[in-house]
């Protein structure tokens, strides 16, 4: 996929339930090649109805990108959920424990700026289901104001689903 800002990509999922097996995001030229580094407003890879969204601004949204999202189907017993919050730079979201049949399965993701862009240097989503959240870090840093400063703020959404455990290799 190509584009600036939001990227919707055709509908690809008809009654599958997407979970997120892997991703890659890149500012781009006209020409369609890698730009040069860019500072991050938003950032997201998850499916939206039968639709995948992308999303890589900067300050402006004006630049091309290029996105990959790699899914598998979740299987008929998948529960859906989302969980969203307005994050300083590390914060826990709130979300249901699971059954004890169940096993947490990301979704997809979803982190935007409201000020200004910044650059990035770590990502994290922790899902500790057993403890009933889903723990976030977002730091970047290079200009006076950075995302260690205490007024940083984003905002997240976690797309995610129980599955039962024999849908994962490793718990079957």
């Amino acid at each position: 996929a190509a584009g600036s800002g939001t990227k919707l990509e055709p509908s690809r999922f008809g009654s599958a339930v997407p979970g997120l097996s892997g991703f890659a995001l890149a500012f781009t030229d006209p020409a369609g090649k890698r730009a040069p580094d860019h500072k991050i407003k938003a950032l997201g890879v998850f499916p939206d109805g039968n639709d995948v969204r992308f999303t890589l601004s900067d300050d402006d949204g004006k630049e091309s990108f290029s996105g990959d999202g790699r899914f598998v189907d979740l299987g008929p017993g998948a529960v859906r959920r989302e969980a969203r919050k307005q994050c300083p730079k590390a914060c826990d979201l709130d979300i249901p424990r699971p059954a004890k049949n169940q096993v947490f399965v990301l979704r997809g993701f979803d982190f935007r700026r409201p000020g200004a862009n910044q650059n990035i240097r770590k990502i994290s989503i922790t899902p500790m289901p057993a403890h009933g959240v889903i723990r976030l870090y977002y730091e970047g840093g290079g200009d006076a104001v950075g995302f260690t400063h205490p007024d940083f703020g984003y905002e997240a959404r976690i797309f995610y689903a129980y599955i039962a455990p024999t849908v994962v290799s490793s718990h079957t």
